[in-house]
This record gives structure tokens, C-alpha cells and sequence, in this order.
């Protein structure tokens, strides 16, 4: 299941005290994360994702996704599976003229599904290609 948080990150939101937003998520395993912001911020503006409260993405701790217009991308295995399935996500913005639009999203599948996608992966690759 993918999902999805929009939102604006008024100007001038400090990193001290940067504007807070929760996504919840079924149970499964985490395969995709993506931050993109729209052009224009110029690194002004960063993300931190949370998850019961340890810090996920960017992996090194105090840091912040900070983009302009490339979309920020990471390839997971990471579990969800104890309650509350729910990640913080903190946004800043150091722009003092402009609000900014942020857009965070998480593919999380479950066990089935990551299965029946590799039998499907395994099943469309030429006999050749996997002995390798």
C-alpha cells in the first residue's frame, strides 16, 4: 500500500521548532521512501522521518533531507509490525518569504505481496540472465 502526505511547510518555520506531521501505516514491511519538494526552495527547506521515535530517513542522526527539485529516494527492508504504526514527520523551512510543498511517501507490502513479487520478478527474467 503507498502512502502519502502533501503538505506546506509555512515560511519561516524554524528548525528549532519545525512543523510536524503524522503518517500512519498498515503493518508490513517498508520496500520505498520518497521526499520530493517542488522547485524553487533551494535546500531551503529539510525533512526528518521518525518512527517511534528513533530517527529512519536520513539515516545519520540530526540530519535533514534537504532538496530543490530531484526527488529524494531510498530502497527499504525495514518492518512494521508493533503498534503505533505511525511516522513523524518534522519539516523546516528557512524561506522568509515562501511557503513550501513537501510530499513524503511510503510503499509498505505485506509479507503475501512481497512474495508474490518475487515469484513474478523470478517468472519474467530470461532463464539466462538468472544462472548468471
Amino acid at each position: 500500500m503507498w502512502y502519502q502526505d502533501t503538505f506546506t511547510v509555512p515560511k519561516d518555520t524554524k528548525m528549532t521548532t519545525p512543523l510536524e506531521r503524522e503518517l500512519a501505516v498498515s503493518e508490513g514491511v517498508v520496500r520505498f521512501v520518497c521526499v520530493s519538494m517542488a522547485p524553487g526552495c533551494q535546500r531551503t527547506t529539510g525533512v526528518q522521518i521518525y518512527f517511534q521515535g528513533v530517527q529512519k530517513w536520513p539515516q545519520v542522526e540530526h540530519e535533514w533531507i534537504r532538496l530543490d527539485a530531484t526527488p529524494w529516494m531510498v530502497e527499504e527492508n525495514f518492518r512494521v509490525d508493533s503498534a503505533p504504526r505511525v511516522f513523524k514527520i518534522y519539516a523546516y523551512n528557512e524561506d522568509t518569504v515562501n511557503a513550501h510543498e513537501v510530499v513524503v511517501g511510503i510503499l509498505v507490502l505485506r509479507e503475501e505481496e512481497i512474495g508474490l513479487l518475487q515469484q513474478i520478478v523470478t517468472a519474467l527474467t530470461p532463464r539466462r540472465a538468472r544462472r548468471g
